[in-house]
């Protein structure tokens, strides 16, 4: 399954590039090995891969039926763990993105693991700014949820 996600994921971001420069896939790889080292949750660890193909595919109608179509395929539990990981940037800021994802146990770690990645990818100030909000959202959940 895991090999799978990691071919579409592959597929949907060929040609892009990371800040950095590096290869785009090389993002949702780290963010799935990353998360593998906390849970062997094979669903999540494919969504991992995937985490960013619906944001990326939204610009295209039919390419984003076609990805979800392939998610869907390879487990629909996976595409609903994709679906509550995209920003819905139409209905949602940032915040209230992170809030929404952070009442999932697996969704926040992996959304920390994911914001850890962004981080080591040269962000503006502005990124930065967000992504430090979004942990402090983050871990104060982490922090409700152990008491």
């Amino acid at each position: 399954m895991q090999e799978k996600a990691r071919k579409i994921a592959e597929k949907y971001h060929q040609n892009q590039k990371r800040k950095s420069g590096d290869d785009y896939i090389k993002h949702p790889e780290r963010v799935a090995e990353n998360f593998s080292k906390l849970s062997n949750n094979q669903e999540m660890i494919s969504a991992a891969y995937l985490h960013d193909s619906i944001e990326n595919a939204q610009e295209n109608l039919e390419t984003l039926k076609q990805l979800k179509q392939e998610i869907k395929e390879l487990s629909p539990l996976v595409l609903e763990y994709v679906e509550n990981l995209s920003h819905k940037k139409e209905i949602e800021d940032y915040e209230e993105y992170i809030k929404r994802i952070s009442k999932d146990n697996k969704l926040l770690v992996l959304k920390f693991c994911d914001i850890i990645d962004n981080l080591s990818d040269t962000p503006t100030e502005q990124q930065k700014e967000k992504y430090k909000r979004a942990l402090t959202i983050l871990l104060a959940k982490i922090s409700e949820k152990e008491k």
